[in-house]
Formats: C-alpha cells, sequence, structure tokens
C-alpha cells in the first residue's frame, strides 16, 4: 500500500491497535497517535511513554489475550474510546528526539570516561 493511502487509512480508522511486547520506541503507535487515530496498545515501556507524552490513547495489559479481546469491543462499542491525540508534544520533532539521544550518550561517556579512556588507549595500542 502506498505510505499516502496508509496515512490516510490510518487517519480514518475506527481504531488503531498495537500488541507488540518489545519495541524500542513503537513508531506505529507514535504515526497512530499524530494521525488522529484512536490507539490501544499494550503497556509495553515504549508504548506507556508515548501514550504519556501524547496525553491520547489507551493502554492494556501486554501479553493479557482477554484484556486485547475486551478492550478493542469496548472501543468500538463506544464504551471506552481511547482519547486522540489533539496537539504534538514539543519533543517529538526528529530534531528534539536525536538531541535526546545524544543528551543520554554524552552522559553515560561521562559517567564512564575513565572506561572509556582506557578503552581507546587499548585500542591504539
Amino acid at each position: 500500500m502506498p505510505r499516502a493511502e496508509y496515512l490516510v487509512r490510518s487517519a480514518a480508522s475506527r481504531i488503531s491497535i498495537s500488541c507488540s511486547t518489545l519495541e524500542a520506541f513503537g513508531f506505529p503507535v507514535a504515526e497512530a497517535l499524530l494521525m488522529g487515530a484512536p490507539v490501544l496498545c499494550g503497556d509495553i515501556p515504549a508504548h506507556v511513554e508515548l501514550v504519556r507524552r501524547a496525553r491520547a490513547g489507551a493502554l492494556f495489559p501486554a501479553r493479557n489475550p482477554r484484556a486485547l479481546a475486551s478492550r478493542p469491543i469496548e472501543t468500538l462499542s463506544g464504551a471506552r474510546t481511547p482519547d486522540r491525540m489533539t496537539t504534538v508534544p514539543e519533543d517529538w520533532s526528529w530534531r528534539s528526539r536525536a538531541a535526546q539521544h545524544l543528551a543520554t550518550y554524552v552522559a553515560l561517556l561521562g559517567a564512564n570516561a575513565q572506561r572509556v579512556d582506557a578503552t581507546a588507549e587499548f585500542a591504539a595500542a
């Protein structure tokens, strides 16, 4: 499916579900949130962070088949509809995410500066 069509369909969806149990960032969840889709996702750390920052979407217990089965039914029936994202958080730009990653790396390198120096000396020898 062409990307443009995918985005149009995401924005028009009645629900977007991610039952992934391992994500580093959760790009499909972030994309669905940005498109304004009602998002349901498992409560893994990456999804928890995205839903919290977006102030939208809803979580269900990951690896819980009953929750995965019941929560979409509740959403589609209108009983429990996840909030949709209405504004993009300031720190959701690629530039902001890159700066956050860089700051983390610098902090880790600073905390391990002696170890890094020793590794560099070993590699140079």
